[in-house]
């Protein structure tokens, strides 16, 4: 079969929406939305910059490129490094060399416009191991942990549909009542239960977080900008919703945010901390311990190797525990896959302001960076 790479203009709009049933959701009213946040309203890029596979004109494959900004060192020196995400195959066009035909296509275009080093925080178990076998580095596991109650009568009745004949169907329904009254409880803290100094919301403040951000300052690690108008566009995201604890004294001192999927497609509606910031440890200790005691969380998860000596132990300490992904695949995810843009390169240590992009230890990385 012959197939052409070309680059997205608005005219595959319609195309590249539909084919996304295959990875989003079969809802193209959904996909809309979605598209229109991460591609059409992304902050760092000017246009959506997608590659697509063509075969007698159809649409049968794509790969999305999102925008980001990075930061690191002391003095906070600036640099683009773009996202891969996205990478669907029509299913009849599977097992035919595409992924590394679209990456190269992509790759040669992106050293074209500058472009030195490529990331991909969300690969699946099929995409990383066919990243690796395309030049691709991991720094290795996020050490994802989680935290999780006893199994509630909502659970037991969701696992029971799941095996039962003809009532299998119902499952996504529980499940989906079951995922929304998870937050509730959070609701309920403000105002008939104050929690001491925090508050909780369910809109971002995205000037106060950047503002508090910036005060706490970086360790010379690289982290992605988290200035206004990121935060602005980040939780915005239609894919999920959120809650911001927030702990005030005479300002903003520290922030905490719970992200679960909404929609009824979701592979998993587990709430995860994406961020998590604070001025000291006992601000840090208090909005997790809010978490904790008035949320009815069947499950909460957070990337471990994300935080500091201090954070992990908390975390430690309040029942966080390694989190291990069913599979054979586990060991891998999540984790963040660099490659450098030139094949050239491809023997050499990449390195940006002297650090070296394939070890964790170089990034200060949070789940609110994946999309």
């Amino acid at each position: 079969m012959s197939y052409s790479i070309v680059k997205y203009t608005p005219e595959y709009r319609d195309q590249v929406i539909a084919l996304q049933g295959h990875l989003w959701s079969p809802d193209l009213a959904w996909n809309t939305a979605y598209f229109e946040w991460k591609y059409e309203r992304c902050p760092y890029l000017d246009s959506p910059l997608i590659y697509l596979v063509l075969h007698e004109g159809k649409l049968v494959g794509m790969r999305g490129i999102c925008g980001a900004r990075w930061e690191m060192g002391e003095t906070v020196d600036a640099f683009q490094a773009l996202t891969a995400a996205d990478l669907v195959i029509a299913p009849d066009h599977r097992n035919r060399g595409l992924f590394p035909m679209i990456m190269q296509a992509a790759l040669e275009d992106l050293d074209r416009m500058g472009y030195r080093h490529l990331l991909n925080l969300s690969a699946s178990p099929v995409t990383f191991v066919a990243s690796l076998a395309t030049g691709w580095r991991s720094t290795g596991s996020l050490q994802g942990m989680s935290r999780r109650s006893r199994p509630t009568v909502w659970q037991k009745l969701e696992h029971r549909l799941s095996k039962t004949p003809f009532l299998w169907r119902y499952q996504s329904r529980v499940s989906q009542m079951r995922s929304q009254r998870m937050l509730c409880a959070l609701d309920r803290i403000t105002p008939k239960r104050p929690a001491g100094r925090v508050i909780v919301e369910s809109s971002a403040r995205p000037e106060a977080m950047a503002e508090l951000v910036q005060r706490i300052g970086g360790d010379g690690r690289i982290r992605h900008v988290r200035d206004a108008q990121y935060l602005a566009w980040r939780y915005k995201n239609p894919s999920c919703r959120y809650r911001f604890l927030f702990w005030y004294d005479t300002g903003l001192e520290g922030f905490l945010v719970l992200e679960q999927p909404a929609s009824v497609y979701a592979k998993r509606r587990r709430i995860s901390i994406v961020d998590w910031e604070g001025t000291n440890q006992e601000v840090r200790s208090d909005l997790l311990r809010v978490v904790l005691a008035e949320a009815s969380l069947e499950e909460l998860f957070v990337w471990g190797g994300a935080f500091s000596g201090p954070q992990r132990d908390l975390l430690t300490q309040t029942g966080f525990a390694p989190a291990f992904e069913p599979g054979r695949m586990s060991r891998h995810r999540p984790c963040v896959l660099v490659r450098c843009v030139r094949d050239e390169d491809l023997n050499k240590e990449w390195r940006v302001g002297g650090l070296p992009l394939a070890d964790l230890s170089s990034w200060d990385l949070r789940q609110l960076y994946s999309l």
